[in-house]
């Protein structure tokens, strides 16, 4: 009976300790996602920091600066949402830890009152102390070599305990060290997350005074804002056109439909994982719908995301594909389209462009230039699903 009581608590152990392995092993996967995040986030917001300190050096209260103003707030509030998460997760890995230590502390009590209760008997027995008088007081040879026997698996088990002991302790000692390493990492995100959340207010309070400043230049800047909205509208109606021409004429041919699902699924796979098409990562305008900080009835749309770059920069293809279209369109130079079965991607602010409708292109492959000055400009980028277009962020690398 106690043979299978052991048996079972020896199960239950192992099951425990798979699920924590288990455990700590998702959680590192986890956390290596939230380093690569953080990462990025930190360029992100060293580099819009330059920005905002440029802008209030030289005085520049435009709406460039409260877009970086905007900017900065979001980047820190993305860094606070990924604060949290990490510190889910550590708390978890503490969890882990301490149960380890709880496990392994009643193990090495258990062990040590086992080997005093051993200590104990064979003190009373007076064997090992006595160990030759006992093996010399055999009756014959035979009874003498079993004694000898005897006291040597004493000994061999006295010894096996005492190392089992010393590898529990050198294990606690371990645990009790990454306790402690990950509760001083603990409190330095919690220490962090105090921070951004001051920035965030001071971020606030500066995005306010900007606000009022624009405001009292709000007829020019709204002229400019509706300008850039038709320039929009006016690429969409583009990149449209051009999906719909690629279809049409894909349609004329004898299309595999194993070829296509196939490249489809390859661009799928890769979402978050796809290069970035400039060098720079600075996200100067976000993808998606939002109102308007200044003139709160326009809302501002934003099918993609723009890139502020500084000076000549090349423009890669995220991912292999054949391009569909190229064309000029008003407010954002010439613009290229590349399809990846049902998915394109889209390039557009660019002066030159190195590749043609029908070219075959791989990934990394340089497609056009931007012929800036050292003044910031804007790359714009964009990722679609057939009509539908996506947040390019979330398909581009965090790395």
């Amino acid at each position: 009976m106690k043979f299978q009581n052991t048996i079972l608590k020896c199960s239950l152990l192992c099951a425990i300790l798979f699920l924590c392995v288990g455990s700590f092993s998702l959680s590192a996967q986890n956390l290596q996602t939230l380093q690569d995040q953080k990462e990025f986030l930190e360029s992100q917001i060293s580099e819009t920091e330059k920005r905002i300190k440029e802008n209030q050096s030289s005085r520049k209260l435009t709406l460039e600066s409260l877009q970086n103003i905007e900017q900065q707030i979001l980047n820190r509030q993305a860094m606070l949402d990924n604060m949290q998460q990490s510190l889910q997760i550590q708390s978890r890995k503490i969890d882990s830890i301490n149960f380890e230590i709880t496990n392994l502390e009643i193990s090495i009590d258990s062990i040590k009152i086992a080997f005093g209760d051993l200590l104990r008997t064979n003190l009373r027995r007076n064997l090992l102390s006595k160990s030759s008088y006992y093996i010399l007081s055999s009756s014959n040879m035979n009874e003498a070599f079993q004694r000898w026997r005897y006291i040597k698996q004493i000994e061999q088990h006295q010894f096996r305990q005492l190392k089992k002991m010393e590898l529990i302790q050198m294990n606690l000692d371990q645990n009790i060290s990454a306790m402690e390493i990950e509760m001083s990492y603990q409190s330095q995100l919690l220490e962090d997350e105090k921070n951004y959340q001051a920035d965030i207010e001071r971020e606030k309070e500066l995005k306010e005074l900007l606000i009022e400043d624009i405001k009292q230049r709000g007829s020019s800047l709204k002229k400019e804002l509706q300008q850039q909205q038709a320039e929009q509208k006016e690429m969409q109606k583009s990149i449209l056109t051009l999906v719909e021409k690629a279809k049409k004429k894909a349609s004329t041919k004898a299309v595999i439909p194993e070829v296509k699902l196939a490249l489809d699924k390859e661009f799928k796979k890769n979402k978050g994982r796809f290069p970035w098409p400039t060098t720079s990562k600075r996200i100067k305008s976000q993808f998606g719908k939002q109102t308007h900080a200044v003139f709160k009835n326009i809302s501002v749309s934003n099918n993609g995301i723009d890139i502020e770059i500084a000076g000549s920069t090349k423009v890669a293809s995220i991912a292999e594909g054949v391009v569909i279209g190229t064309q000029e369109v008003p407010g954002y130079k010439k613009l290229i389209i590349i399809q990846h079965g049902a998915y394109y991607s889209v390039y557009s602010n660019i002066d030159q462009l190195l590749v043609s409708i029908s070219d075959k292109v791989d990934v990394g492959q340089v497609i056009g230039h931007i012929n800036a000055s050292n003044e910031p400009s804007s790359f714009h980028f964009e990722i679609w699903e057939n009509k539908t277009p996506l947040n390019p962020i979330k398909w581009l690398s965090k790395k």
